[in-house]
């Protein structure tokens, strides 16, 4: 039966306009009269304007989309313009512009990415819609869809232009600020705070200019002398770099998660420190230390792409990256649980790195267990701050001893 359906479906999109005219036709011979042949003729241009149409291609329409701006942020409105350029003047009397948005974006529309034109002979012409809210990720528009027919709607034709744009939703951070690191500096073992690159340091040579380097690093003398830029070399430090780790685990809580690790790792470059980013997920990937502004944006790119799909827990990570985790260096761990069995694996490799939880909780009424476990944590030497969901973008200022970060 599929078939004989298939066959009526086409026979009535292809050929009912013709069996009306006949129709028509054989009413005005029989029937005789003015009345008889003015609706004939009436209905005749409709019936070859679809006739036409049939052989009229929408394949050689060009169509583009372009957005307000190269780079959104979460929770960003989006501005997106389609212009759809015709190669010829074949009347149209209605054109309907659908733009196929991604899945994710769909709830946020009220059929706004569609718009009806009634060009006839209009070869070009645009429209805009706006995506209220971006959602962190990394989106593929691919085609635009083409809908046109007759005035009587006996025939209707679609078609899908390819139209293939990328759009990168980077995370929401904060410019936040904490109270200075604590390290150990390589001549000791006792931890005390560090001096940043951008403070009075102990210079222990020079050497050429690396992007990343900061202004106040450069040795004007030895520039002048050798003609070409050269920065200062600080004494090397234990701790200097900081380890920023995500826990991938399903929360309710992750968006939040991953704004406060750009913030962190935004916070913590501008400093002048060393940063390296990994998500529980990507337990196989190695650890890339680095300065500056390309290595914000890098960071920036990989924790727009992250998800919190369940793969590997944040112990499973430690048990397998340990010995991958890099020396004397400070991990601060983003979260927005903890149970006492992570705890004790912490603190078993405490002695290695220095270990600070920062925990994101939904609400300030914590749970028993959550605070036994905390506890239980700062008695074994690791750092844990609790941030809440309704005020941790005002956490990390000075004063707030909760949450201000001290390491």
């Amino acid at each position: 039966m599929s078939w004989i359906r298939r066959w009526s479906t086409f026979f009535r999109k292809k050929f009912v306009y013709v069996l009306l005219l006949v129709v028509s036709f054989v009413f005005a011979m029989f029937q005789g009269g003015f009345l008889s042949w003015f609706l004939f003729y009436s209905f005749l241009p409709f019936a070859i304007y679809t006739f036409l149409l049939q052989f009229h291609s929408m394949k050689n329409v060009e169509v583009r989309r372009s957005f307000k701006r190269d780079e959104y942020s979460y929770g960003d409105m989006i501005e997106v313009e389609i212009t759809v350029i015709r190669k010829n003047a074949f009347p149209l009397v209605y054109l309907i512009v659908e733009d196929q948005v991604p899945e994710l974006f769909l709830s946020q529309f009220n059929l706004n990415h569609k718009f009806i034109f009634f060009p006839l002979w209009k070869q070009e012409f645009r429209f805009s819609y706006t995506i209220p809210s971006a959602i962190r990720g990394e989106h593929d528009f691919n085609n635009v869809i083409l809908k046109t027919g007759d005035i009587l709607g006996f025939y209707t034709k679609e078609t899908r232009i390819s139209c293939f744009n990328r759009l990168l939703v980077f995370p929401h951070y904060e410019r936040i600020t904490y109270k200075q690191f604590e390290a150990v500096y390589e001549e000791g073992q006792n931890s005390s705070p560090v001096r940043n690159y951008n403070e009075a340091a102990i210079v222990s040579g020079i050497r050429e200019y690396s992007p990343g380097d900061r202004m106040s690093w450069i040795h004007w003398k030895a520039t002048a002398r050798k003609n070409e830029i050269m920065t200062k070399e600080f004494e090397e430090r234990k701790s200097q770099d900081v380890v920023l780790i995500l826990n991938q685990d399903f929360s309710p809580v992750f968006e939040e998660m991953v704004s406060v690790t750009a913030s962190l790792a935004h916070a913590i470059l501008q400093k002048g420190v060393g940063v390296a980013y990994v998500g529980t997920n990507d337990w196989k990937a190695g650890l890339h230390v680095g300065r500056g502004e390309q290595h914000k944006k890098r960071i920036l790119y990989s924790l727009a792409k992250v998800n919190n799909h369940y793969e590997r827990s944040l112990l499973s990570f430690f048990e397998y990256s340990q010995m991958f985790l890099l020396a004397n260096a400070s991990c601060l761990i983003v979260t927005s649980s903890v149970n006492k069995e992570l705890i004790s694996a912490l603190v078993e490799m405490k002695g290695n790195v220095s270990i600070h939880l920062i925990i994101l909780l939904e609400k300030q009424d914590m749970n028993h267990e959550l605070e036994k476990d905390i506890h239980f944590a700062q008695r074994n030497g690791i750092v844990c701050r609790r941030l809440f969901l309704d005020r941790w973008k005002y956490a990390f200022e000075e004063g707030i001893a909760d949450a201000d970060i001290t390491i």
